[in-house]
């Protein structure tokens, strides 16, 4: 029979090692919370796309977002533009050509920024960042996606920073999923 005994050393570090991890978990929830709320301050967009056309062949493609908060975004203009099929960015020298944008805009409550692409079939499973910086001077990046005549626009995503609190949750993420692939595995026998 095998016995251990911890010490009163052994319980002080593991005391300490979790009053660490308790400090750390505060910072990061801090950190968390202040990128919230810097979210507050940065521009919303919407989206309008119109067709131009001569006769019934397509011509331009209208790209308009307007910016419907009362945030600015300062120097916005067109950064990249991805293939969606091979999931990418296309060298400029390929797309510059076929896309007219105002350079470089600054967008108060209100304002449009607009865009229009040459080619039509260029657009067809493309999507287009734009970048800008909110008024902290922060770079942040919209995304529109075009595919089968629509578009959707993607908002920047939240970073949210931190190391510990995003691996608890990537954890339990991971065992969520496992939980759901078991149940649909039990569930899809019959």
């Amino acid at each position: 029979m095998i016995t251990t005994e911890i010490s009163f050393s052994g319980v002080l570090a593991i005391v300490a090692y979790f009053q660490f991890l308790l400090i750390w978990a505060q910072a990061e929830i801090g950190l968390k919370q202040h990128s919230l709320f810097a979210s507050q301050f940065d521009p919303v967009f919407k989206l309008q796309v119109n067709y131009s056309a001569k006769g019934d062949v397509v011509t331009h493609l209208h790209i308009h977002l307007k910016n419907t908060s009362d945030n600015p975004a300062y120097n916005m203009f067109v950064s990249r533009i991805f293939n969606l099929n091979l999931d990418q960015p296309i060298n400029p020298k390929y797309w510059k050509e076929k896309i007219d944008d105002t350079s470089s805009k600054d967008l108060g409550a209100g304002d449009y920024y607009n865009c229009t692409i040459n080619d039509v079939q260029f657009a067809e499973d493309k999507g287009i960042e734009f970048t800008y910086t909110n008024k902290f001077g922060v770079f942040k990046d919209i995304f529109v996606k075009f595919g089968n005549k629509n578009a959707l626009i993607i908002p920047p995503r939240i970073q949210e920073p931190g190391l510990l609190l995003n691996t608890f949750i990537e954890v339990r993420l991971f065992f969520q999923t496992l939980k759901y692939e078991w149940y649909l595995m039990n569930n899809n026998r019959g």
